[in-house]
């Protein structure tokens, strides 16, 4: 029942900010199929397992850290990561609030899991923006936002199948990845966090 109530509540918050966007109308059959997937108790995202090969992208946190998205990303240890901007007003604040209340459901699970959000508005989404935008969802130690110059940001969106031209009609799009050598798990569509919870714990038992 709490899983369904979430799934519903997030569905229809997106839906909200759906029809109260300028460009709601392009996006209000997504919205309306995601919403009608979460009544029916049924996933609103496709899974699928791929292989992705990183590109070696120098991007910046949200301090101003310069770090190296391949060794972060082919670490040890489970890594979760979408994509979003912070001037996004539909499915954006769908996939952090999801990361925020992921964080809270998996409490000291947390230690072991990594969550990264790039953007894919760099020329905008400045350290500072982000750092305004981590605390506006309560990012946590374990939640890294990242940005950089738009010549590293694009090829990781290519090696994801996640880049479109007009960032507008951008993908929700979630991956996971339990570490070196396992497949990617990727969510296409909008997960809730009790689903990110428990695609994580499917993963991370293999």
């Amino acid at each position: 029942m709490v899983a369904f109530r979430e799934r519903y509540l997030l569905r229809g918050w997106w839906l909200l900010l759906l029809c109260t966007s300028p460009a709601w109308g392009e996006t209000a059959t997504q919205g309306d199929a995601a919403t009608q997937s979460a009544m029916a108790g049924q996933p609103a995202y496709v899974r699928s397992e791929q292989h992705y090969r990183i590109p070696d992208a120098i991007l910046t946190d949200a301090y101003g850290k310069s770090i190296s998205l391949a060794q972060e990303l082919e670490a040890d240890g489970p890594v979760i990561i979408n994509f979003i901007y912070t001037r996004c007003a539909t499915t954006c604040p769908a996939l952090s609030g999801s990361f925020s209340e992921l964080q809270r459901q998996l409490g000291p699970e947390m230690r072991e899991v990594r969550l990264f959000t790039i953007t894919i508005d760099p020329e905008h989404d400045s350290p500072a923006r982000l750092r305004e935008y981590a605390k506006r969802f309560r990012a946590g130690s374990g939640w890294m936002l990242l940005t950089g110059r738009r010549a590293e940001i694009v090829p990781v969106l290519k090696a994801f199948d996640a880049y479109d031209e007009d960032r507008s009609r951008h993908r929700p799009l979630t991956f996971l990845h339990a570490g070196p050598n396992a497949p990617w798990v990727r969510l296409d569509g909008l997960a809730s966090a009790t689903e990110l919870a428990a695609e994580y714990r499917k993963v991370t038992a293999r």
